[in-house]
């Protein structure tokens, strides 16, 4: 999978490539001419007019006269380039953020359980509560983790419904509640979270919001995924990374090559 990450990365440093050539390029026709006209209006008392003077300096700047110089205020550019790009992606990741979460918080509890599956809602039973053999079983937290991915790696984001069978039963979340050091909903909420930054990343843990409901006297978990700055990988544990998107009401993992394909697709807009 080191070769999906790759790509991944290519994609996501892009939009950095162009703010520094960008950058690059205001310095040099932009910054370096204002500078000189400033000092121009400041202290020359030539009688050049002030726009003549200006177009030389366009002109010295572009055709490498004074070189230094020119390097100087492409780095400038170049440093102002990026710090734009820095502030403009966080401030339009946050906007979209916010606006998914407002339309999730939007929707009733009991209209998404009536809901049922689809392409942006998913039901689970438990987090690690094995109900048919009554034991914890770590898988189960596999497959919390890889709905996740798949709803992060998603254009659209989604909802996960924790505490709830495929067929829209409420069964609650009492018996993983058990499983746990702390026996309550701060204690499920900060398990998940640690399972989520373990197996997909610290850096994504903000972009999930978790929520508790009662339904019928029973707890159930709230997961709202908001769609990932990145690809998101799951760690299988060994070095092992496996790519998930959503797929109509389910889940499935990407080969190579079509990871490959997705996340260009995905994250080169």
């Amino acid at each position: 999978m080191n070769l999906i990450t790759d790509i991944g990365r290519i994609y996501k440093f892009r939009f950095f490539v162009i703010a520094i050539i960008s950058g690059a390029i205001i310095g040099i026709v932009i910054l370096y001419p204002l500078n000189d006209l400033a000092f121009y209006l400041e202290h020359s008392s030539d009688e050049t007019p002030a726009g003549r003077y200006i177009l030389n300096s366009l002109f010295m700047a572009v055709t490498l006269a004074l070189p230094i110089k020119t390097l100087f205020y492409a780095i400038a550019g170049i440093v102002l380039g990026l710090i734009s790009a820095f502030i403009y992606r966080s401030f339009i990741r946050r906007i979209m953020q916010i606006e998914h979460l407002n339309q999730e918080l939007g929707k009733d509890i009991y209209a998404l359980v009536k809901q049922g599956e689809g392409p942006l809602l998913e039901f689970k039973s438990s987090l690690r509560w094995d109900l048919k053999q009554s034991v914890v079983n770590k898988v189960l937290e596999t497959v919390i983790i890889k709905t996740i991915a798949g709803f992060m790696n998603s254009s659209s984001g989604g909802t996960l419904l924790i505490g709830v069978d495929d067929d829209g039963q409420v069964i609650g979340l009492e018996n993983d509640f058990l499983t746990l050091k702390k026996q309550n909903r701060d204690g499920y909420e900060q398990t998940l979270i640690s399972l989520i930054s373990a197996k997909l990343g610290a850096d994504v843990c903000r972009f999930v919001e978790i929520l508790f409901y009662q339904i019928e006297g029973k707890d159930i978990c709230r997961v709202i995924i908001a769609p990932g700055p990145r690809p998101v990988y799951s760690d299988q544990g060994n070095n092992i990374l496996k790519f998930f998107v959503r797929t109509g009401g389910g889940t499935r993992e990407l080969n190579i090559r079509e990871a490959m394909d997705y996340i260009a697709d995905r994250w080169s807009k």
